[in-house]
């Protein structure tokens, strides 16, 4: 078994097309979200609210619910660890700590980014 890695990088959504999505049942607001789809090597995406980790949309590919809600999970954790202020709301502005976290093994990575709109975009990739 190899123990994973955990590095920080620059956000996803600078690297990702937008497209339009359907908005979460008790909106009726229209949402953008990333192109999760056009990441290379990607093999399985999940798009999370970061307040609650209730999914916004169903997952795509090898990324079963379960892994998702552990990912969010650990990134709660991180993420409240390293954010100096102290507030645990993962859904603000750019200067409130973390962003992104990639946690990867010897075939597979995940790569979680906190978006400025409140959600969480999780990324599952080919090493």
């Amino acid at each position: 078994h190899t123990a994973p890695t955990l590095t920080m990088a620059q956000p996803l959504e600078q690297s990702v097309t937008p497209i339009a999505a359907n908005p979460p049942a008790t909106s009726n607001n229209t949402t953008t979200l990333p192109d999760l789809e056009s990441i290379p090597s990607q093999i399985g995406t999940a798009v999370l609210h970061s307040t609650t980790g209730a999914p916004v949309r169903p997952n795509t590919g090898q990324l079963t619910d379960a892994d998702a809600q552990i990912l969010y999970r650990m990134l709660l954790e991180v993420g409240t660890a390293l954010d100096s202020s102290g507030n645990k709301d993962m859904g603000g502005s750019e200067d409130e700590g973390l962003r992104r976290v990639t946690v990867g093994f010897h075939s597979v990575s995940y790569n979680m980014t906190v978006g400025a709109e409140g959600y969480i975009y999780i990324v599952k990739c080919r090493q």
